[in-house]
């Protein structure tokens, strides 16, 4: 039902859309016509007939062209993001990290159940009335197609003499005489056909040449195939008085033409306006045939006397066809105006991020630490409270967290199917901890089909897409790379998903080398494209962004010079994964350096790659502090500082994250004080469920204690925490 619900959605905001932008060209073509003076039938009938392709045809240009974003400067409060299609209004989260409490200003209690429920019910509303329609419509075809095979050919006829004297360098249609009509009728079926009254042998001569122009004129101008589309596009969009109105105005605005063309093929107006009325007349107290054939005929639906007006009117001269010229000027004109139609989007300008690469972490381990430290009556009480308000996205975040780290896979996948289905464009579904679940997940191909729908229903929403492309970076390496480089389009800018985007192509390169080795990658890979990655590395040694390139080749030369693994029997293995790993860094930087020589970094990575970090000396300066004071700080390299080590308690493997196969080094910044015990410590990097984990095993490490100067000193490190699982 979810899954259905993910489609409803789009299709009814994508109708929407579709009806406020059409109606919108609508009133852009009246302007022209009224400012203009285009008072030719022919051409506004052009005019009207680009609307209705419009119309039909948007959400087609919407799937195929690229969004056109059109900032509007609004003043904000504070830094506040505007979503361009928001899922719910966001509002701002208060988090009290001392007192392990969050609280939503302002919020409301939200009916979330009832909104599918009535989204459904709008739905089965549109589809009966389309249904309805469309049946109506068939109706019409059916008896057109019954009026034809019942009508007599006129083919050895008088009629059909006139009729190949008026059409000169015009295929014929076909000519029948029926008694079901009181009025001439153009029918549209395997090939054009005009139906005349069977009154017509009464005719004199230039009443029928004048009927057989007109009808002509409706043949050569294809009107009948477009009142067909307009009675189609009323079907779809049988709410809105925009495709009532079209279908009507085009069909009068085929009559007028086809008048002018009549006019011209006579000469005489008076005489063709006595002929207007007569045929009125005749059709006074019958019933027309319903569909499209009833705005065809030639009494037509526009009231008899402003059509006669009209025809009087001498200054109005048109031949009642559109030159072939003509109509390619106005497509040419129309289609950047149809495009931008089609792919604008007016909003808020969206700031760039100015903050670092990942700079959603700090946030992300705020919540995954308070989560960790929620008990279970904690989460209960946030269950009655996300009960009253499901919107509040930070409760909502502890519980995910609790649930995670206490191996409770039932209420975790309810709270993330919850997240990703209406928050999709928040920090907390583009974490660790959406997708991070025990193999095999059960939930992972529902998981992923919302995020497939969610980023098809967001597609100018750039943290969605982001957030998308997170999820699938650990499964569908080439969905994820689209979806990245579908938010860099929309935020060129923006630093982090341009970071994750090479963090993509770096991991899978990696993975890509230990799987050509026979070893399996460690983390929580699901499945990893082989291909991708080797195409990927290709594509980024020709790539003729530097910047791409320099930062994977960097991430990889971080990997070789501070990683060291081991396995016991498989070293050879873990030894040449790490070769072709390095020769891929540095093929990766030389390119960086070609494209952007001035860029110090790359330089420095290949520093890194060739002559990896040796163990340094102590410090012998303090750092804070006067020399010899109280608070004076040493600063000593990680490796030095680990050989004075007293007491390391191993850490305790979270259980889930030991069923995910999860691991990998929390590396932290402390500081030791005096008495050797660990008093502070700030997260540097590090797996978000093997963190809290770390956090609380070092808090048993003890040190010798540090001496400068002959005096205690505090020692300013850096440590890393191991989690490996033996196969």
């Amino acid at each position: 039902m979810m899954a259905l619900d993910a489609l409803i959605r789009p299709a009814l905001e994508l109708l929407a859309s579709a009806s406020i932008r059409a109606l919108c060209l609508a009133l852009l073509v009246a302007l022209l016509i009224v400012v203009f003076r285009l008072r030719t039938a022919p051409l506004q009938h052009a005019l009207w007939t680009v609307v209705l392709a419009f119309m039909l045809l948007f959400p087609v240009t919407a799937y195929f062209l690229p969004p056109l974003r059109i900032p509007v400067p609004l003043p904000q409060l504070g830094a506040v993001t505007r979503l361009s299609k928001p899922v719910v209004r966001a509002r701002p989260i208060v988090i009290d990290a001392a007192r392990g409490t969050v609280s939503d200003p302002g919020a409301k209690p939200a009916a979330a159940a009832s909104s599918s429920s009535w989204l459904r019910g709008l739905a089965v509303i549109y589809l009966s009335g389309v249904l309805f329609s469309l049946l109506r419509l068939a109706l019409g075809i059916l008896l057109a197609h019954r009026l034809i095979a019942r009508s007599a050919s006129l083919r050895d006829t008088p009629a059909n003499q006139t009729l190949q004297d008026i059409a000169t360098e015009y295929p014929l249609p076909g000519l029948y005489e029926s008694a079901e009509v009181a009025v001439p009728v153009v029918v549209s079926g395997d090939q054009p056909a005009i139906v005349l009254p069977i009154q017509w042998t009464s005719w004199d001569e230039w009443n029928l040449r004048a009927v057989l122009a007109h009808e002509l004129a409706h043949v050569r101008r294809g009107d009948s195939t477009v009142v067909s589309i307009a009675a189609l596009n009323r079907c779809l969009f049988w709410f809105h008085p925009l495709a009532w109105w079209l279908e009507k105005r085009l069909a009068a605005l085929a009559e007028s033409a086809s008048d002018d063309a009549a006019i011209r093929a006579t000469g005489d107006r008076s005489r063709y306006a006595e002929l207007l009325l007569e045929i009125s007349v005749a059709a006074a107290g019958r019933r027309l045939l319903p569909g499209p054939i009833a705005h065809l005929s030639m009494a037509g639906t526009t009231p008899m006397g402003s059509r006669i007006h009209r025809v009087l009117d001498s200054s109005r001269t048109s031949t009642g066809l559109l030159s072939r010229r003509s109509w390619m000027f106005l497509i040419g004109c129309a289609f950047p105006v149809l495009a931008t139609f089609a792919v604008a989007q007016v909003g808020q300008t969206v700031p760039t991020p100015i903050s670092p690469a990942l700079a959603d972490v700090p946030t992300e381990w705020n919540w995954v630490v308070d989560g960790h430290r929620t008990s279970a009556a904690d989460a209960e009480r946030l269950e009655q409270q996300l009960a009253v308000n499901p919107h509040e996205v930070n409760a909502r975040a502890r519980l995910i967290a609790h649930y995670l780290y206490n191996a409770q896979p039932e209420p975790l996948t309810k709270h993330v199917l919850w997240v990703i289905e209406n928050r999709p464009d928040t920090a907390l579904a583009g974490s660790d901890p959406i997708w991070s679940y025990p193999r095999p997940d059960p939930s992972f191909e529902r998981k992923r089909e919302l995020w497939l729908a969610q980023a098809a229903r967001f597609p100018s929403n750039p943290q969605v897409l982001a957030n998308a492309a997170r999820f699938l970076s650990y499964s569908d390496q080439s969905a994820a790379e689209r979806l990245f480089q579908q938010a860099l389009t929309l935020q060129p800018g923006n630093r982090m998903y341009s970071r994750r985007l090479a963090q993509l192509y770096s991991s899978s390169i990696q993975v890509a080398a230990y799987v050509r080795v026979g070893l399996q990658p460690a983390g929580p890979w699901i499945r990893v494209e082989e291909q991708f990655a080797f195409s990927a590395a290709d594509r980024l040694r020709q790539s003729s962004d530097g910047a791409l390139a320099g930062a994977v080749g960097a991430d990889l030369a971080a990997v070789i010079a501070y990683s060291t693994e081991s396995r016991a029997n498989q070293q050879n293995q873990v030894d040449e994964a790490r070769r072709q790993i390095a020769t891929e860094a540095e093929a990766l930087l030389g390119r960086a350096q070609s494209l952007q020589p001035e860029n110090p970094q790359w330089e420095a990575a290949l520093k890194l790659l060739h002559n990896p970090p040796r163990a340094a000396q102590p410090a012998t300066a303090p750092v804070d502090g006067a020399p010899g004071s109280s608070n004076a700080r040493i600063r000593v390299s990680a490796k030095d500082q680990a050989n004075q080590l007293i007491e390391s308690p191993a850490p305790e493997y979270p259980a889930l994250a030991r069923q995910a196969r999860i691991q990998g080094t929390v590396r932290l910044s402390v500081v030791i004080g005096t008495d050797g015990r660990i008093r502070t410590a700030q997260l540097i990097a590090g797996h978000p469920m093997l963190a809290p984990a770390a956090l609380e095993a070092i808090k048993h490490w003890s040190y010798k204690p540090a001496l400068a100067d002959g005096r205690l000193t505090e020692v300013e490190t850096q440590v890393d925490v191991n989690f490996t699982l033996h196969p």
